[in-house]
């Protein structure tokens, strides 16, 4: 009864929940990574993500969105925590550091690995990446043919220039990158000229976007070269 009676506001009756249930519900450990996920994640996480990142079961997590239901957002069937009181307290208690996030986005990552390719998946992959500085798993997934299709769109395509950008900074080069990509996708699926022909607009207007962004270390669009393809020019 000491504990209640030193609540005074909404944070710390949040606080006093969080932890009167962290070791009630399951082992605290798992308990944490549960909830710094769900505060770290950026579009939402399955049930099944969250299972394999925590290493919990569905019986622990269900537990666990049953008492904090009113925190804890649903939108389908990605969960996350948009409450900002709870956001502050939870993580200025349990992952206050640089280093405890960057384990937690890097859970994240590894988790979402199972999971089926979407656009959901690749916005929440690829900015755990850059939040994790993983670049070079950043690199391997938004210079990819097939992921760079669903990225570059006008809803998305901000967060494709914010990571180019940043890879630029630690030595990448886009044109190098999707000149390999262009190639590797053309050896695997021998795609017809026409579809070759828009990718080729998308990757020119994808550049010219990217120019507006660019810095010092920018370099100046060159057309990817396809061996054994005639595209038209742009």
């Amino acid at each position: 009864y000491y504990e209640l009676s030193q609540i005074n506001s909404k944070s710390s009756l949040i606080e006093y929940a969080i932890e009167f249930y962290s070791n009630k519900l399951c082992i605290k450990n798992k308990y944490i990574d549960f909830f710094c996920a769900l505060c770290l994640t950026y579009k939402g996480l399955t049930i099944d993500e969250l299972m394999i990142l925590s290493s919990t079961n569905k019986l622990e997590i269900d537990s666990i969105i049953i008492i904090f239901k009113c925190f804890i957002l649903k939108c389908g069937k990605y969960y996350k925590i948009t409450n900002t009181i709870f956001l502050k307290t939870f993580l200025d208690k349990y992952c206050y550091s640089e280093n405890e996030k960057i384990k937690i986005h890097i859970k994240i990552t590894e988790a979402l690995k199972y999971s089926q390719l979407n656009i959901r998946k690749l916005e929440e992959i690829t900015n755990n990446y850059y939040l994790a500085h993983d670049y070079f798993q950043l690199k391997q997934t938004v210079s990819s043919i097939e992921n760079f299709i669903l990225l570059f769109n006008e809803q998305i395509k901000f967060d494709l220039f914010k990571f180019w950008k940043k890879l630029e900074e630690k030595g990448y080069d886009p044109i190098h990158e999707y000149d390999k990509s262009i190639e590797l996708f053309n050896m695997h699926y021998n795609p017809k000229d026409e579809e070759l022909f828009m990718i080729n607009i998308q990757m020119a207007r994808f550049f010219k976007e990217l120019s507006e962004f660019e810095s010092e270390i920018t370099p100046d669009f060159r057309r990817p070269l396809i061996k054994g393809k005639i595209v038209q020019d742009i």
